[in-house]
């Protein structure tokens, strides 16, 4: 129980900090932070191809960031670059399990302009760092569509692998053409002294 609590209490102290990476910084999202051009990544269906997500506005969009931010469960962050502050996306571990010490991971990369740069690379390095490190998951995992091979080489590149773990998942892999990739603490730890 005390280490549940431990978790709790990381993960609202992460809300109030920023992660930085080389060339982008991560910061928690508050309804501040919606505008129409994040209202309109997620009502561009090339953007949103490989998401499941819906046609959203303005004011739904701040409901959902403030759902999300008074979430015990949820971390949601902007991406934001270093060089112009510029918000080019979004990246959450949601739900996080408290119990069982796991996460889901999910990312979107709103700006066209920075998709094949190595931004989604970067960003998901970044959390699997603070993850593992700071907030002490055990491990991550992410739903990934089987078309999607930019978003699937990103996530092998930061240590994921594919996994079956359960009957459902298998159904879910038929029924929606998409892989589980998962990542846990020692694995990662372990990539790190490899390079």
């Amino acid at each position: 129980m005390n280490f549940e609590k431990n978790i709790t209490e990381l993960i609202q102290k992460a809300k109030n900090e920023i992660i930085s990476g080389e060339r982008i910084y991560l910061r928690c999202l508050t309804e501040d932070d919606v505008s129409e051009k994040y209202v309109s990544w997620l009502n561009d269906s090339k953007t949103t191809k490989y998401l499941i997500t819906k046609q959203t506005t303005l004011d739904e969009l701040i409901q959902y960031v403030n759902e999300k931010y008074s979430s015990p469960t949820t971390l949601f962050w902007g991406i934001y670059c270093k060089k112009n502050g510029l918000h080019v996306g979004n990246i959450k571990l949601e739900p996080i399990d408290i119990e069982k010490n796991e996460a889901t991971l999910g990312i979107l990369v709103g700006d066209k302009s920075k998709s094949g740069k190595g931004i989604c690379t970067e960003t998901v390095q970044c959390i699997l760092n603070y993850g593992f490190n700071v907030i002490l998951l055990n491990s991550i995992s992410l739903g990934v569509k089987r078309e999607n091979f930019a978003a699937q080489r990103c996530y092998k590149k930061c240590g994921f692998n594919y996994v079956l773990e359960q009957e459902e998942d298998i159904i879910l892999h038929i029924e929606n053409s998409s892989y589980r990739m998962k990542i846990n603490s020692e694995d990662f730890k372990r990539q790190l002294f490899e390079v």
